[in-house]
């Protein structure tokens, strides 16, 4: 029964992690920043050009780095073993400010690859789909790598 109680408020903890983090808000796994959708998180250590936002969406991908969809009961799992699993690094608001300058980035990409020729949108060699960039969150600012 003390097993069983202590599972119950482990779930519990995990449970209000997980419920007090906002949809679209930004949170860090591991060593990694994610926009957290309340489903799925989307990594944010590159801007897709084949996507409007500049932000993977789509996990279908043929190339890496696409949407980690996580159950609802994965994520209570993993909270349970380790409550620092998850955790929110920026709210919506001040996510939307990140979020925002990937569309810029990507609309910025793109120019450079249509003045450079029809090749960008083959995404070969230096007409690249993925670019690398940089987040500094104490001044929400995204910057190419």
């Amino acid at each position: 029964m003390k097993l069983l109680l202590e599972n119950w408020r482990k779930l519990n903890a995990a449970a209000e992690i997980l419920d007090n983090i906002p949809d679209w808000s930004i949170v860090k796994k591991d060593d990694e920043l994610f926009l957290f959708s309340g489903r799925d998180l989307r990594p944010l250590d590159h801007i897709d050009i084949g996507t409007f936002s500049g932000i993977v969406e789509k996990s279908a991908h043929y190339h890496a780095g696409g949407i980690v969809h996580v159950k609802r009961t994965d994520m209570l799992d993993q909270l349970e073993a380790n409550p620092e699993w998850i955790k929110l690094v920026l709210d919506p608001a001040a996510a939307e400010k990140i979020t925002d300058q990937f569309e810029l980035l990507r609309n910025k990409i793109m120019k450079r690859y249509k003045e450079e020729g029809v090749a960008g949108p083959l995404f070969t060699d230096k007409f690249k789909r993925d670019h690398p960039v940089e987040i500094d969150l104490e001044n929400l600012t995204v910057a190419l790598v």
